[in-house]
Formats: structure tokens, C-alpha cells, sequence
């Protein structure tokens, strides 16, 4: 009984193991090449997603988007990011919608170029709120 016991906890915990692959994340910190904007962007990818759109209250990413790894870019299938990790950069090409509304507008959207930096998972910013109840 306790051979039983003992061989289907390890039958679990292998599966465990390989239908739940550890994934470590990568973090960036991103501002904006052009220094008129003092807006700070974070990042997150691995081998399988892109996380984007980071919520310093609930500390947490809003935006996750399936990528194609690889060892000098990371592309988001789905999402307009590119993260070249040769440079340190991340590329954010507009939407086929915005570019849509430019020929109206007669205006060009251009590339949103981020220079990027990694950071830890601590280096994350956090707000506080303060609750009335």
C-alpha cells in the first residue's frame, strides 16, 4: 500500500512538472527616446508571452500577448511589440486602425521607439491607496 501511495505522488509530481513549466520572467523598465514624454512604460516577457500595460496598484500586468521568441527578438504574434534584445530596445508599431484614421488626418503615426533597461521583479513600482473604508 505505502509502494502505491509512494508511486502515484511521484506520477503527480511529474506531471506537475512538465505540464506546468517554470517560466522565468524578464522585466524591463522603457522610456521614451524622445525625452518630452517623462512617461515610464514596465515589460515582462518569456519564452511563451509578452506582458504589457503594468498596474502599479494591484501590481500586476493588464495586457498579455502570446510571442515568438527568439534570442535577438521577442515579437508579440498577436500585438504590435517588438523587443530587440541586442539593443535593448522595444519597437511598438501602430495599428492598422490608426493608420486607417492617418489617411483621414493626413498625418503619419510613427514607430513608438522605448530604450529599455531590465530591472528585478522589486524594481516594480507599488502605490498605496489610501481607503476611506
Amino acid at each position: 500500500m505505502k509502494k502505491l501511495l509512494g508511486i502515484l505522488v511521484l506520477g503527480l509530481g511529474l506531471i506537475f512538472l512538465f505540464k506546468c513549466s517554470f517560466s522565468i520572467k524578464t522585466y524591463l523598465k522603457c522610456e521614451t527616446y524622445d525625452q518630452n514624454s517623462r512617461e515610464i512604460l514596465y515589460f515582462a516577457f518569456d519564452k511563451r508571452y509578452i506582458w504589457s500595460n503594468y498596474d502599479a496598484i494591484n501590481s500586476e500586468f493588464r495586457n498579455r500577448s502570446k510571442a515568438k521568441y527568439g534570442e535577438r527578438y521577442v515579437t508579440a504574434i498577436w500585438d504590435n511589440i517588438k523587443i530587440n534584445r541586442e539593443v535593448g530596445t522595444i519597437i511598438i508599431t501602430p495599428s492598422l486602425a490608426s493608420i486607417f484614421l492617418d489617411l483621414f488626418k493626413k498625418e503619419e503615426t510613427k514607430d513608438l521607439v522605448l530604450n529599455c533597461e531590465k530591472i528585478n521583479k522589486k524594481g516594480l513600482p507599488k502605490e498605496k491607496v489610501d481607503k476611506k473604508f
